[in-house]
């Protein structure tokens, strides 16, 4: 199970702590940091896998995970 939930987990959890800290550069150096966090951080995650739903959860959870920040 562990084994499982491990991949999606970590990718969202370093997505989300990766889109703070460009949050707290862009809240210093824009005018708008609210409407320019979605389009700084891409998930490129999804390269390389030969399963297909590993990488579709872990993009799953990183949306989430923007759009929470964001709120």
């Amino acid at each position: 199970m562990l084994m499982r939930v491990w991949y999606p987990i970590t990718v969202a959890t370093q997505s989300w702590h990766l889109k703070q800290r460009i949050y707290q550069s862009l809240c210093r150096t824009a005018d708008d940091p609210d409407g320019e966090i979605n389009f700084k951080l891409h998930d490129f995650g999804a390269r390389g896998f030969l399963v297909v739903n590993h990488p579709a959860l872990a993009d799953w959870l990183t949306w989430l995970i923007s759009k929470v920040l964001t709120q």
